[in-house]
């Protein structure tokens, strides 16, 4: 076996999975030959042996290799290895031209497509139009061994044509559980929620308030709040859930807390989305509003954190969903479903962070 490079990038474990998984398929690791050992790879390539170990166990889910215990890991012989797969992915379609939210909303996608760009591996873009009108796909279709779909993709028009593939699919992106067969890979805003709630519990906030957008996935990061600051003693009639009625999500946001803070209060402010909270801190500044203030101001997506911005520096404190391990473990259930075949669904909850910054004083290890 010819030694891995070493790398020092973020991508570095991603790298060494790309060059196993290379060797192994292109022949360059025989069928049935044992790998060396994970102490061995993991001191030629500067990385933990837990590292490699997790490597070992991506390749095993893909079939690539045979984990025998007390006798070590073996390229499989007769595996998917040796087999072309055609992978749809059905979400946005970004372009290095694309705006920075453009970039950000295509951010699984584009993930995804990195992480199957290996050898033995045709990526094959589809768009909601195509959808729509399946006889422009329809070939495509046909080939196809898996499909990974975007949520914002997966409505009345399009389940009918997605449930009638017989393929493994996994979707991503949802909030809450769809009730169908996919299997999903879904943020967890639950897991950032505790420490908050305890905050506000342990301080004397007159009021706390909840902005949401209409859709589920605002629902659901809302409901995970609501129920852990009252899981965690605060007064239920003192909560306050709103809904901007404004087209334009930052414009309602602004309309919203210019009424809402026209009278003096300790309050905490939740919102579903930094696009309403831009909004809301707009307000806050032409009323005169520090932020972190009396008022404090806790936001979700942290699109800020990923480019997306209107002011010079980001200023949300916001839960954030991992959205790259979310491709990540969409890819790897794929694969596990193809090696795999069951009828079984199969549901991934990442966690989700929290980050902070200037706008709540959540932490005292804050980030700036």
């Amino acid at each position: 076996m010819r030694t891995i490079n070493k790398r020092s990038s973020r991508h570095k474990v991603d790298s060494l999975f790309k060059t196993l998984r290379e060797q192994i398929v292109n022949g360059s690791i025989a069928d049935g030959e044992a790998l060396p050992a994970p102490e061995i790879i993991a001191d030629e390539n500067g990385v933990s042996v837990i590292t490699i170990k997790r490597i070992m166990a991506k390749l095993a889910d893909e079939g690539l290799v045979d984990r025998v215990r007390g006798q070590g890991t073996f390229a499989r012989s007769g595996s998917h290895a040796n087999k072309h797969l055609n992978i749809g992915i059905v979400d946005s379609i970004t372009s290095p031209n694309s705006t920075d939210l453009q970039k950000v909303m295509g951010e699984i996608s584009t993930t995804c497509a990195e992480l199957l760009d290996t050898p033995g591996i045709s990526i094959h873009r589809i768009s909601y139009g195509d959808m729509l009108s399946p006889e422009r796909v329809s070939e495509v279709l046909a080939q196809l061994d898996g499909m990974l779909i975007g949520c914002s993709h997966f409505d009345e028009r399009t389940r009918e044509l997605i449930d009638s593939l017989p393929i493994p699919k996994v979707m991503y992106g949802n909030e809450f559980i769809h009730e169908s067969t996919i299997s999903q890979v879904v943020p967890d805003f639950n897991t950032a929620m505790p420490h908050v709630a305890q905050y506000l519990a342990d301080n004397a906030f007159q009021e706390i308030i909840i902005v949401h957008e209409d859709h589920n996935n605002a629902r659901i990061r809302s409901e995970a709040f609501r129920s852990a600051v009252i899981n965690a003693g605060y007064p239920p009639h003192l909560i306050t859930e709103l809904t901007p009625q404004s087209v334009g999500k930052s414009d309602g946001g602004y309309r919203l807390a210019s009424q809402l803070l026209q009278k003096t209060a300790k309050r905490f402010i939740f919102s579903s989305s930094d696009f309403v909270s831009f909004g809301i801190v707009d307000a806050m500044h032409d009323l005169g509003i520090t932020l972190g203030g009396d008022t404090q101001l806790l936001s979700s997506d942290n699109l800020e954190g990923r480019g997306v911005s209107i002011y010079p520096h980001p200023l949300l404190s916001s839960i954030d969903p991992e959205r790259r391990t979310i491709a990540a473990k969409a890819v790897e259930l794929l694969h596990y479903k193809i090696n795999n075949p069951d009828p079984c669904q199969y549901i991934i909850k990442v966690p989700s962070r929290l980050v902070i910054r200037k706008t709540a004083n959540i932490n005292p290890h804050k980030e700036n």
